[in-house]
């Protein structure tokens, strides 16, 4: 998981771009937006996006995220099972009527804090995750911290209003893309309306709060928030072909403004710009590498897929390059980062990542020097 984290984070500063917006309006009510492609971090559009709010029920994107990690690294298991504890009894806001004292799965609570904001459930995953909901807040600093989201600052798991508990339009964008490169996210997400049977056999009905799963195609997700200064947020997200956006749109005056804002950017995104795959990951980019004059060679390749988000009719402008860093030191492990793969718009960097080691190189000794000698006469 700490790769993972490490490589995600790589991929979002190295690629992290913003494309100079066309003239485009947006309804002016709205606090901050952000538009954002999930794989490269590229900024197609935004807009007081570093304004410090109160993100309500998007604080539950960390949530989510945290006991998505520990599925991950298995430290849970979807079919595991937790008590409701007293803890949530009375908790208010967005539930899922959960019953105190009774055995829920893992998946059954995820899936409600993810369509419908479930306080309850958010608190039973806090405890079955982490043992407490105290410890659960600080591992959500924790990661925030991980992710590079410098303007997050999280006092508890709900979303409950508290002046220390802030975020902006970017943080909520970097968090999104983090729960997305996990994958399983939006297999819930897009679920508009189900039935959870309790243990006890009652029913509730679960009506998804992102309604633009159901009136945008596009959209599979994430998730939205509200309090009760009437500031209306949402962090949505839709594929199209080879591109995934997120649109992040925070205290908007009501429902129907948030929505159509964050659906206005989504289709702003699909209809101005492509995802351009560039280098795929593994590509080689340089052959044979000697280093400081040694017998030794070896290859450069991508560490990850580079593609480039631009305007649709400007692919064909974009210039790819690379560069090796001077003075290479030996001994170098598979993976270990020799230089650079850029592509620019327009003289403007769109995209970057590393290029690494393909395979291990160890230091020229007297008998590695010896061997490379007798190997090229006997080649020859």
């Amino acid at each position: 998981m700490k790769k993972i984290i490490t490589v995600f984070v790589s991929v979002m500063l190295m690629c992290f771009a913003i494309i100079p917006s066309r003239a485009v309006e947006f309804n002016e009510a709205v606090g901050s937006i952000y538009l954002m492609d999930s794989a490269t971090g590229t900024v197609i559009y935004e807009k007081d996006s570093h304004l410090y709010t109160n993100i309500s029920g998007l604080n539950k994107l960390m949530g989510a995220a945290l006991v998505m990690e520990a599925i991950k690294d298995n430290r849970l298991k979807l079919s595991d099972t937790t008590v409701v504890s007293e803890s949530a009894r009375g908790i208010g806001g967005s539930i899922a009527f959960l019953e105190i004292g009774s055995t829920y799965t893992v998946e059954e609570l995820l899936k409600a804090v993810i369509t419908v904001n479930a306080n309850d459930a958010m608190i039973a995953l806090a405890e079955k995750t982490y043992g407490s909901v105290d410890a659960f807040v600080q591992k959500m600093n924790e990661k925030a911290e991980e992710l590079g989201m410098e303007s997050s600052t999280f006092t508890n798991v709900t979303g409950f209003e508290d002046e220390k508990q802030l975020s902006t339009a970017k943080d909520v964008a970097i968090l999104s893309a983090y729960i997305l490169s996990m994958d399983g996210y939006t297999k819930y997400s897009k679920e508009y309306m189900y039935n959870l049977t309790h243990p006890s056999g009652r029913i509730t009905e679960i009506v998804n709060t992102n309604r633009l799963i159901k009136t945008y195609e596009l959209c599979d997700g994430l998730m939205t928030g509200s309090n009760r200064n009437q500031n209306y947020s949402i962090a949505a997200t839709g594929k199209k072909g080879d591109m995934r956006l997120i649109a992040v749109v925070l205290n908007a005056p009501n429902s129907d403004v948030r929505n159509s804002t964050a659906k206005s950017l989504l289709e702003y995104g699909f209809t101005n710009f492509t995802s351009k795959k560039l280098y795929a990951k593994d590509d080689i980019i340089v052959q044979d590498i000697k280093v400081k004059s040694a017998n030794i060679k070896f290859n450069g390749v991508l560490e990850n897929q580079l593609n480039a988000i631009v305007e649709k009719g400007m692919e064909k402008q974009i210039e790819k390059d690379y560069a090796i860093n001077d003075n290479i030191s030996l001994p170098l492990k598979k993976g270990d980062v020799i230089g650079e793969a850029i592509a620019r718009l327009n003289g403007q960097i769109i995209g970057r990542v590393n290029i690494v080691a393909d395979s291990d190189v160890h230091k020229l000794t007297v008998g590695l020097s010896f061997k490379n000698v007798l190997g090229n006469w006997i080649g020859a």
